[in-house]
Parts: structure tokens; sequence; C-alpha cells
């Protein structure tokens, strides 16, 4: 029987060099929650105190935060018979910021859209898409409105008039959830930190280092500026952990690529978005391995400081590579440059080189998968690229086409004076320099047709020309191509 994923349990968590503390660790749909034993837990004043008897509703404006959004979670819906409501008020974010936002509020209204016939789907979205100030219309329930209400041990106020509605409250789809277990009504646990998933990293790596931890882990959010290193010397518990968080932020990171997509044209599709870590290589500090955040967008491959949200976060890249003109190798044990694995490097046309690494093997597979995938699809989008060049001292243009192969024309008057289908080609080399020499026959062992050419950039050529190559070849697969467009 497969273990089953952790979402609340206790570890212990590093507060000082070499200094551990027990904390009870919360994991739920979009956060992670480190709560440290004593004192009052915290929770949101009496809505029915703050706001009077009966329904009384309030317009209440939030400012959304690059980190951590809107902060508050909601349950409810129109499939669960229920209305929306705000289940989870996160402390010292932008929701509690107001301080007119109790759990157990109702949402009416989002930027004037009507929230009470709405499914948990539909509302999700009008949150996520309401723009850097969301105005909610809110009313929290009374007895008569509602029917029979209960405070539960979160503090959420729910309306539950028969056993059946209990259970369909509890079960009904919620943008973020947790559980409880029985020490929670022995002992007190106060919120230390509260760290979104949304754009978080997850690695075993020590920080800027090359030292696997053993028996730790470290989650950071999307901006670095909150992080908790994680410790259990079970290594069953750990890996648990591990894997059910990094879980959690592939999910929702698979959901911010499907939600930009649905809006973006299909030349302009994200296929892939990780954190790597990359090898800071004329550096004398010891923080030789820094995090960057990778996107693979249309023809590009681009790094960023931080992940893009909006669209002007796009144009703000660190350093941008035409997927085309790029050679992306994944590193053998013998081509590590020291104790980090899961290392690839990527390589210009002008030989410059960047060299990176990720946290899994499965997480550089499907980092490699992607690139090789965004390349063909990059190159069928294209077609066709021209170079300009030299074949025996005469100036000529090689065109590269996907659909009809190798072409050779005349500068001067666009003479065609040789082609080739790709399947012919048996075999390249070059002289380091300007000279490429290609090998076409149309049956394998059979006579060789050879064609010296000149290019000011012949390395720039290759690439490219391995890479329609590589896309014609997987062209010719009917199921690489169905598993692979959009």
């Amino acid at each position: 029987m497969a273990e089953k994923s952790a979402t609340l349990g206790y570890l212990h968590m590093q507060v000082n060099r070499g200094e551990l503390q027990k904390v009870r660790v919360k994991l739920s749909r979009e956060a992670l929650t480190i709560q440290k034993e004593g004192g009052p837990p915290y929770a949101s004043p009496n809505a029915q105190q703050a706001t009077g008897s009966g329904n009384n509703r309030r317009e209440v404006r939030i400012a959304r935060r690059k980190v951590g959004g809107l902060g508050m979670s909601i349950r409810g819906g129109k499939e669960s018979n229920l209305p929306i409501a705000i289940s989870k008020i996160y402390k010292n974010q932008a929701a509690a910021a107001t301080r007119q936002l109790y759990e157990g509020d109702i949402i009416v209204e989002v930027n004037n859209q009507d929230m009470t016939n709405a499914t948990h789907d539909e509302a999700v979205v009008a949150l996520k898409e309401s723009g850097p100030e969301v105005v909610l219309v809110v009313e929290h329930p009374s007895t008569g409105s509602l029917g029979r209400q209960e405070k539960q041990a979160n503090g959420i106020v729910r309306s539950i008039e028969e056993s059946s509605e209990r259970q369909r409250f509890m079960n009904s789809t919620s943008s973020d959830y947790g559980e409880t277990d029985s020490m929670s009504s022995m002992q007190s646990w106060t919120d230390n930190i509260i760290l979104p998933l949304t754009f978080a990293s997850i690695s075993r790596y020590k920080t800027g280092e090359d030292n696997l931890r053993s028996n730790a882990f470290e989650v950071s959010s999307m901006d670095g500026g909150a992080s908790v290193v994680l410790y259990s010397e079970n290594s069953g518990e750990l890996l648990s952990w591990y894997t059910a968080i990094k879980d959690r932020i592939s999910m929702l990171l698979d959901q911010s690529i499907n939600m930009s997509n649905s809006s973006l044209p299909s030349a302009e599709q994200i296929i892939h978005m990780c954190w790597v870590w990359e090898r800071i290589q004329s550096t004398t500090h010891w923080n030789v391995w820094k995090r960057k955040f990778m996107t693979i967008k249309g023809c590009e491959i681009a790094l960023f400081e931080m992940p893009p949200v909006v669209t002007r976060d796009w144009l703000q890249s660190e350093i941008t590579f035409n997927l085309m003109e790029i050679v992306f190798h994944v590193c053998r044990e013998d081509e590590l440059l020291d104790k980090r694995e899961n290392c690839f490097y990527i390589q210009t046309c002008t030989g410059e080189s960047c060299y990176f690494s990720v946290d899994t093997q499965a997480d550089c597979t499907d980092l490699s998968n992607s690139v090789h995938r965004a390349t063909h699809i990059s190159v069928a989008q294209v077609e066709c690229r021209t170079f300009p060049g030299k074949w025996h001292g005469r100036a000529v243009k090689l065109v590269l086409d996907l659909k009809r192969g190798l072409r050779l024309y005349s500068a001067e008057d666009r003479t065609l004076l040789w082609q080739y289908r790709f399947s012919y080609l048996r075999g390249s080399s070059d002289d380091g320099h300007k000279k490429i020499t290609l090998l076409f026959s149309p049956a394998p062992g059979g006579p060789f047709d050879r064609q010296e050419l000149e290019f000011t950039n012949m390395q720039l050529v290759l690439t490219v020309m391995h890479a329609f190559y590589a896309a014609k070849v997987a062209q010719v697969d009917p199921k690489f191509v169905m598993e692979n467009s959009f």
C-alpha cells in the first residue's frame, strides 16, 4: 500500500545555527504553515462582535501583495449547495491587514461580479483575476439567514442543519485545506511561518553550496524572503514530506501555466517553468550556486531573478536564449564540476556557457524533454531559416526548410544550385572556424555528394541545422507529434 502523503505532522526546524526546535507542520493546498508550541493560537476576531447581529454587508478593499496574494482561502460553492465563504485568513498578510474581513464571512461580490450563485472554481478564478486591488462585498451569516450555526475548532462559522450537510461541507472543494489531530486539543500551537507555495522552491542542498543535506530540506518563497529548513531523523518521514510539498508546488505551478496559456497565442505558449540553481563560475565567494527561475515560452528559454507574474515581468529577464540557437546538454557523471548532481549546461553559438543544477533526476529529465519539445515546436512554427555564405568562392544562401530539406541558392540571381532532403544527410564535419563539410547520399552506404560551405558564424549554422534535423525526425513519429502539439 502506498504511503499517504503528509499533510500535518511534527518535524524539527532550524532556529539558530546548529539549534533545532520541534514544530508542527501543516501542508494546505496553497501554503506551508509552521507552528510553534505555546502561546494562544492566532484567530480572527469574532465577526458577530465586529459587525453586530444579523446580516451586515460591507465593502472591503484588499491590495494584492506580490508575495502571498490576497492572503486568504475560500470554501464552498454552488456544487456543494453552500455559499462562497472565507475559510482562512493568514496572519500578517493582505486580507488580515484590512482588519475588516473575518473567517466565516460570505463573499457576495468580487469587483461587482455576483458570487451568490458561483461554483467554487468560478470564485477562485474571479479572485485570482481580480487585479492589484480587489473590492469585495461580504456579509457575516446570522442565525436567521443560514439556520443553526456552530463554531469549528479552526474558528470558521458554518451553517449545518443536518449531518449530511456537515459531511457535504467537509468534502466540498476548497482553495486551501488542512487537517487537525488529537494533539491540537491538548496543546496550543502558534503560527510562526506561513509560507505561500505558489512559485516556491524546495531543495535538499545547502543554500549556495554543493553539499547535499542528509536529513533535511529547505523550502523558500518565490522572492526568497521567507524560508524554512525542516529536519527529521526518519528518512521515510522526511521523503514523504519532501515529496508532498514538492508535488503541491508542482501542482500550483501547472495551474499558473495553464491559466497563463489560456490567454496566450499558440506561438507564445509556456511549455515549462521551474527553479534551477546556476553555478557562478568567476567567484571566490563560498556562495557559488544561485537560485534562478527558468521559463520555456514560445521559442525562448529565459532566466529570471523572480518568477514572472504579470505581463511586464516577462520583459525583465536576466538573459534570454533562442531555443534553436543553443546546445542543451545534460551532464554525465564525469562532466560534473562539483558534488552537485542533476546538472546541465546551455551553450550559445558564440561559445558562452551557463551551468545549472536541479534538485532531482526527474526534474532534469522533465526539463530536458521540455527543451527538446519546445525546440521542435519552434522549428515547426518557423519552418525556414536562411544563412548567407560561400560555396566554391561564390556568394550563396543556404535555406533550411523543414518540409523541403536543404537548398542552396545563388545570392546574386537566386538560382537553385542544389537541394537535398534531410534524410539524405549522412554526416558532417567542420574545421572549427568557418568551413562546414556535408555528406549527402540517397541510400545508406551509397556514393556521397560532398558539399563544402563557408559561413561567418559556422557554429550558429550547425546548431540551427541540428535543431531542424531533430525536428524533422520528430515529425516522422506520429505519436510524438500528437503528444507534443498544442
